[in-house]
């Protein structure tokens, strides 16, 4: 099993936290999507963009342009940015990432979303 401990804060402010949730087997998937925007030269800054947002929301407890945070099924929301997309969820004071995906069409694909709740499950299941 992986140790993120130190790792899954994303952002942290006066409003809160953004971390990264862990899966039953360790595994991060939200980190390692942010990792692979990184590493990718086509991304156009796109990681620095959503750091950008995760910043704003901890800084200020909320993000006032709907087209990039809203909530999207059930208990799972999303920060966007383009064409990218970071599943979320909110426990108190922190929105914990679930996974990142690129998305071209309107609604959130379903395995996306049955994705998003798994991981969620999994995450609230470890008590973390």
């Amino acid at each position: 099993m992986n140790d993120y401990a130190d790792n899954i804060i994303v952002a942290r402010g006066t409003w809160g936290t953004v971390t990264c949730a862990i899966c039953s087997n360790g595994s991060v998937p939200s980190k390692e999507f942010l990792d692979s925007l990184k590493t990718n030269k086509n991304a156009n800054n796109n990681h620095v963009k959503l750091l950008v947002l995760f910043n704003k929301i901890v800084s200020t407890g909320k993000l006032f342009n709907r087209e990039q945070f809203k909530h999207v099924e059930n208990k799972i929301y999303e920060f966007k940015q383009y064409q990218i997309r970071m599943g979320c969820f909110q426990v108190k004071n922190s929105w914990v990432l679930t996974h990142g995906f690129i998305k071209k069409q309107d609604r959130w694909p379903k395995r996306e979303l049955d994705r998003a709740e798994r991981i969620m499950r999994e995450h609230l299941s470890r008590g973390k």
